[in-house]
C-alpha cells in the first residue's frame, strides 16, 4: 500500500509535522491519513504471516487406582497377554526406571518429567534460600552494629534458631529443602536396586516359562512321531 510519502523522505517528513504541530488544518489531516494508511499496512502484513505451529506434549494425568510396576512386578504368566518381555533397567536424568516396551510409556514419561520438575524447583529455591541467607547475615550484623557500634570491631558471628534475625529463617528453609532433596536421592536409589531385582526376578521367569514351553513343543514332536510310526 502507498502513501504520499511512500518511500518517506525525512526533510519532507518533518516539514510536514512542524507544519502540522503549528495548526495547520491539512498538514495535521495528510498525517493521520498517513498513520492510518500505514496501520492498516501494518495490520495487512501481519494477516499474511503465517503463524508458526508449536508441537505442545500433552501428558496424561495420573491413572487412578493403577499399580506401580515397582509392587506389581513379576506379574504371573496367567496376567500376561502374550509371552513375557523381560525389562531393562534403565534412567534418565538421573532417575531410574524400567523400560518395558518400546515406544516408552506416555504415564512413565509424565512420572520422569514430574520427577525433573520438582527437583529443578528444589535446586533454584536452594540458591534462593543461600542468596538470602547472605543478605540476612548482612543484615544481622548491620543491626548488631546499630544497636552496639563496637560490634563492627569483633568478628561477625552467625545466629542460630531461637535467637531471631534476618538469617534464621532463610536457614531453617534452606534445611528442610536440603532434607527433602536426600530423600528424594535415597528414594532414587531405593528404586533403582528394586529395578534390578524385578529385572532378575523377570529374567528366572522368562527362562522357566522358555523351558516350559520347550518341554510342551518336544512332547508334542514326539507325539506326532509315534502317531506316524502307529499308522505306517
Amino acid at each position: 500500500m502507498s502513501t504520499n510519502l511512500d518511500p518517506i523522505q525525512p526533510l519532507k517528513a518533518e516539514k510536514l509535522l512542524r507544519v502540522a504541530g503549528d495548526g495547520d488544518a491539512a498538514a495535521t489531516s495528510t498525517v493521520i491519513s498517513l498513520l492510518t494508511d500505514l496501520h492498516v499496512a501494518a495490520v495487512h502484513q501481519h494477516s499474511q504471516t503465517p503463524v508458526p505451529q508449536h508441537r505442545v506434549r500433552i501428558f496424561p494425568a495420573p491413572y487412578p487406582g493403577a499399580s506401580k510396576a515397582l509392587d506389581s512386578r513379576p506379574l504371573p504368566s496367567s496376567a500376561l497377554s502374550g509371552r513375557r518381555r523381560v525389562p531393562i533397567a534403565t534412567g534418565g536424568n538421573y532417575v531410574p526406571f524400567l523400560r518395558f516396551k518400546k515406544p516408552q510409556s506416555p504415564f512413565l514419561s509424565r512420572v520422569i518429567k514430574d520427577i525433573i520438575v520438582a527437583r529443578q524447583r528444589r535446586l533454584d529455591r536452594q540458591e534462593e534460600l543461600q542468596e538470602s541467607m547472605i543478605w540476612g547475615e548482612d543484615e544481622d550484623r548491620w543491626e548488631d552494629i546499630i544497636e552496639d557500634p563496637n560490634a563492627a570491631e569483633r568478628k561477625p558471628f552467625r545466629r542460630e534458631e531461637g535467637e531471631g534475625g534476618w538469617s534464621v529463617e532463610a536457614k531453617k528453609a534452606l534445611r528442610e529443602v536440603q532434607r527433602r532433596s536426600r530423600m528424594e536421592q535415597e528414594a532414587s536409589l531405593v528404586r533403582q536396586r528394586r529395578n534390578l531385582e524385578i529385572v532378575n526376578q523377570e529374567r528366572e521367569l522368562w527362562l522357566a516359562e522358555r523351558k516350559s514351553r520347550q518341554r510342551v513343543k518336544n512332547a508334542e514332536s514326539k507325539r506326532r512321531k509315534e502317531n506316524r510310526s502307529s499308522i505306517t
